[in-house]
């Protein structure tokens, strides 16, 4: 498989709702599989990206939204197995649930510190264990798991500022090349992935939570033209 195309299909993953909440959910589903007992709080630890980008966003099939919430899910319900669709199948049952777990603050978040990088460290903690996973560069790359104090696996990954990202490493014209040179199956997948943001966009045209979309969506005189 050629880089370029490698490296489009490990950023196009799909996601339930937002990514950033999903990482979230996620992170704290993953520790919380490792306990024996019932798990009973989450300590979360951001960097400022993740945290910005997380604040504010809806999650799927909740009247709910942002980090707490986020996390909250994925102590409750959200499957570490699904990735970042761990989300999936949330009821108005565990949306209650969640609502009682920020009320009896139960979920505590802090910033890592000021950074683009991606930085998720959740901490779950039941009445005798607790279990740290920590998620840095992508959405779901786990480089440290830790259960009661002990490491069970660590990642060593390279300090992302003393390497030249890979799309850095090609100029306009390698680029152009190079997409000229690909097979039409070799880039289907992007048809497909096309296909799945229309969908997502006529359905968010009939909901009233998608303020934004409505918005672009008037400035364009109610016209698709993309």
């Amino acid at each position: 498989m050629h880089p370029l195309i490698e490296l489009i299909k490990k950023d196009m993953v799909p996601a339930l709702g937002v990514t950033e909440p999903g990482c979230i959910a996620f992170a704290v589903a993953k520790a919380k599989s490792y306990l024996t007992s019932k798990p009973e709080r989450v300590v979360l630890s951001l960097n400022s990206g993740l945290y910005k980008n997380a604040y504010t966003c809806g999650i799927p099939n909740s009247s709910h939204y942002g980090i707490k919430y986020a996390a909250a899910f994925g102590l409750i319900m959200a499957d570490s197995q699904k990735g970042l669709q761990a989300l999936e199948g949330i009821t108005p049952d565990d949306d209650r649930k969640a609502e009682q777990l920020i009320q009896k603050d139960r979920i505590i978040v802090k910033l890592s510190g000021i950074s683009s990088a991606l930085y998720c460290q959740a901490t779950v903690y039941s009445k005798h264990e607790e279990c740290t996973v920590t998620i840095e560069q992508s959405h779901t790359n786990i480089t440290s798991i830790r259960l009661n104090g002990q490491s069970i696996f660590h990642n060593v990954i390279q300090n992302r500022q003393d390497t030249t990202p890979l799309i850095h490493q090609y100029s306009v014209k390698d680029i152009w090349e190079a997409v000229r040179s690909f097979s039409e199956e070799e880039l289907s997948f992007i048809q497909k992935a096309f296909d799945m943001n229309m969908s997502l966009f006529k359905e968010g045209l009939q909901s009233q939570k998608t303020v934004i979309l409505h918005q672009l969506y008037r400035m364009n005189e109610n016209t698709i033209f993309s």
